[in-house]
């Protein structure tokens, strides 16, 4: 079942607009109708209904449009001029039906939806409607004399006023939740449009269409329901939280920010915005602002180890050596992220002179990654250190087989086994040296001479 809420453009046919501005016009609006672009599209579906008044292909989807757009009179219109063209189809009666219930126009309501159910008995969507005439014809008036009263009050919002829902729409919505639980999209999408029709600020129905189209891609109409839906319910941070993240998806820095401090201040607890809040400042390099939204996210979250790690990542660029090494350590213990981690322990270690730890942090990490070149070379250099040259020569030799050893690693080590009494290996190194950086030139020619 597909109603006209949904309905798209057809294809470009053989007897398409022959003028190149309609057929523009016509790709134009196709375009903004599969975006979710409702203002845009019916702009542009006016204008081609302007040169051909009796299209009915086009007058189907902006009809959708303006009923997207709550303009439920235009869309009954629209609906009502295609109906003699499809007298039985019972997508366009629950529509037409559905314009009147919102617009207040209850008169053919129930005539229509007769007629669509007469065709389709297993309608759902004109089952829901009917469900939801019938409440809205057992409401009963509140007497006028109660209505001044929320306007005397100063300051006070007006009671919550929730529509109530039939059973059978509540069902729609299940289906729209179900399909999304199970990854069908499309449906959930469909679902979701079909559920809004009655209720057009169901806070759930909108969170499921905005969530639905993020899954297809489709960012511009995911962006608008997730606005919708902050718009409906202020103080809900998932709207916010989830917006930002599709304008953290298109390098919206700044508004990804925004959104996330709004969802931090609606749900401070919440730890997914806090991080997204953290990458999104390290990204906009404010290293300060990063830091101290990452404390509050392992404040709440002690065991995420990505939070450790970033960090300190962090600390160590400031040279918090010592602050640095907490972080890292916090990462091993949670045994997550172990080869970066361990790295960039073993190069805090290395940097304060501490070496034997340096030595057990760099060989946990090339226990995990052995063909990594930057944690090879840091070993080599910390076996240097400890003026070990043949375990530095071993470690050497492998970066050698996998690609470029530093000239000043290779220099390094010649200098060693110079020490060491070795001048055949201290002039093996010196010539790699050299061949790759000629100022280290006098050294090689100095233990030549010697030699």
């Amino acid at each position: 079942m597909q109603t006209a809420k949904v309905v798209q453009l057809p294809p470009r046919a053989a007897n398409s607009p022959a003028d190149p501005r309609l057929a523009e016009l016509e790709d134009l609006a196709r375009t903004a109708v599969e975006r979710g672009r409702s203002a845009e599209a019916a702009a542009h579906l006016e204008q081609l209904l302007v040169h051909d008044p009796e299209n009915w292909r086009v007058r189907l989807p902006l009809g959708a449009c303006y009923q997207r757009l709550r303009r439920w009179t235009d869309a009954a219109r629209e609906f009502a001029l295609c109906l003699p063209l499809q007298p039985d189809d019972p997508d366009l009666l629950t529509s037409l039906a559905i314009c009147y219930l919102q617009s207040g126009n209850l008169k053919s309501v129930r005539r229509l939806l007769d007629r669509a159910l007469t065709r389709d008995p297993q309608h759902r969507l004109a089952t829901a409607a009917l469900a939801q005439l019938n409440l809205e014809e057992q409401r009963p008036l509140r007497p006028e004399a109660e209505l001044p009263l929320l306007i005397e009050i100063e300051n006070v919002p007006p009671p919550d006023s929730a529509p109530l829902a039939a059973p059978e729409w509540t069902a729609l919505l299940h289906d729209a939740e179900q399909a999304l639980d199970q990854g069908h999209h499309e449906e959930a999408v469909l679902r979701a449009e079909e559920a809004l029709l009655l209720h057009p600020e169901s806070f759930p129905a909108l969170f499921v269409l905005a969530f639905a189209h993020q899954r297809l891609g489709n960012r511009e109409a995911s962006a608008a329901a997730y606005r919708a839906a902050m718009d409906v319910q202020p103080a809900a941070w998932q709207p916010a939280f989830n917006l930002a993240l599709l304008h953290w998806e298109e390098g919206s820095i700044e508004d990804c920010i925004a959104l996330c401090e709004r969802a931090v201040a609606l749900e401070p607890r919440s730890v997914d915005p806090l991080w997204r809040l953290a990458l999104a400042h390290e990204r906009a390099q404010r290293p300060a602002a990063a830091e101290s939204w990452l404390l509050r996210v392992v404040s709440l979250d002690p065991s995420r180890a990505e939070a450790w790690l970033r960090l300190g990542l962090i600390r160590l660029r400031r040279g918090l050596l010592r602050a640095a090494i907490e972080c890292f350590e916090r990462c091993l213990a949670a045994r997550d992220t172990m080869e970066t981690a361990a790295y960039h322990l073993g190069l805090c270690h290395l940097r304060l002179g501490e070496l034997d730890p340096a030595q057990r942090a760099l060989e946990a990490a090339r226990a995990v990654q052995p063909a990594n070149a930057q944690v090879t070379l840091a070993l080599a250099l910390v076996r240097l250190a400890q003026n070990d040259p043949e375990r530095a020569q071993a470690l050497t030799d492998d970066l050698r087989q996998s690609g470029t050893v530093p000239p000043a690693l290779a220099h390094r080590l010649a200098l060693a086994w110079q020490s060491a009494g070795r001048s055949d290996a201290a002039l093996k190194e010196y010539r790699h040296a050299v061949a790759a950086d000629p100022a280290l030139a006098p050294g090689y020619f100095a233990l030549q001479s010697d030699s």
